[in-house]
């Protein structure tokens, strides 16, 4: 830093007397100093090492008060353009064919090609820096948010229902091909797909009464899984194999998920284009639009806040 100063003792007066400030002049030496400058009038447009914002603006600003030097470049803040980019993906990330893992990829290699992309919360100067910020931000949003639906699943993944007296269920097969099958049970319908997002997902009922293709078998306890049905008696039928499935209830477990995989996707693929800023970003503007569209629903349609 003495050596800068030194060097230009004679110009610092012009420097700073521009649109250098001294805080601005400092910084410039400390940016010279630590790159290693070789030629003080012709500084280079990118160091070894990667600038601040705030470096890269006062060393723009240093080469225009040289002799013949530029302007420095006046466009907008690099950080609004990247923020304003980063909305616009997220209105379009929206749809379910950007969810494919096989996108985070893509988001890796253009965070290499162009290195920038990913560092909102600082600056990247090669295909490697872009490249760590863009794995980082896969890791924070992927397994940041996988870790939020498994605590999930074991907190909230089991709803249990107990009746006052026994209630009818079966289930109901669906009408067309677009349609879902559905357990029915007292005034309730609930979507098979609802219920089984997992292999281990199982649907417990306590039946005093319970009918196999219109046959009563023994009552018990009954399991049910995607595919599969076990009976109280321990044997196991394939859901296909069977006509018809219903009785009584008591009480029953029912599996539900309060988030889908696919989110999990859609956020590791966020912060593999943006990093790890984008996926805080992402969430704390999510948080924000679902609040405004919950009001609007509330005050424009009457519809209950979530």
């Amino acid at each position: 830093m003495l050596m800068f100063a030194a060097a230009h003792a004679d110009q610092r007066g012009v420097v700073a007397a521009s649109t250098l400030t001294e805080q601005q002049y400092l910084l410039v030496a400390a940016v010279a100093e630590r790159e290693e400058w070789t030629d003080l009038a012709a500084p280079p447009a990118a160091g070894s090492c990667a600038r601040t914002l705030a470096e890269h603006e006062a060393v723009a600003r240093y080469v225009a008060a040289l002799p013949g030097g530029r302007p420095p470049h006046r466009g907008i803040d690099p950080r609004i353009v990247r923020a304003a980019v980063l909305v616009a993906c997220l209105a379009a990330l929206g749809a379910c064919w950007w969810v494919s893992p096989g996108r985070t990829a893509v988001g890796l290699i253009a965070c290499a090609l162009y290195p920038r992309l990913p560092a909102l919360a600082g600056d990247a100067t090669s295909w490697v820096d872009g490249l760590k910020h863009g794995a980082i931000g896969w890791a924070v949003g992927f397994l940041g948010l996988w870790a939020v639906v498994e605590l999930g699943k074991l907190a909230f993944g089991k709803r249990p229902v107990k009746f006052d007296e026994p209630v009818d269920w079966h289930i109901r097969e669906p009408e067309t091909d677009q349609d879902p099958m559905c357990l029915v049970i007292g005034d309730e319908e609930i979507a098979w797909w609802d219920m089984f997002s997992r292999k281990s997902d199982k649907l417990v009922i306590e039946c005093p009464d319970l009918r196999v293709d219109g046959k009563p078998v023994d009552g018990g306890t009954l399991e049910i899984r995607e595919m599969e049905v076990t009976l109280p008696d321990g044997t196991s039928h394939k859901l296909a194999a069977l006509v018809s499935l219903d009785g009584t209830a008591t009480s029953t477990v029912i599996p539900r998920e309060a988030m889908g995989f696919g989110d999990v996707h859609l956020l590791g693929m966020i912060g593999a284009f943006f990093g790890w800023s984008g996926v805080f970003f992402s969430l704390f503007a999510a948080s924000l639009f679902a609040i405004v569209a919950a009001i609007i629903g509330r005050i424009g349609f009457g519809k209950q806040l979530p």
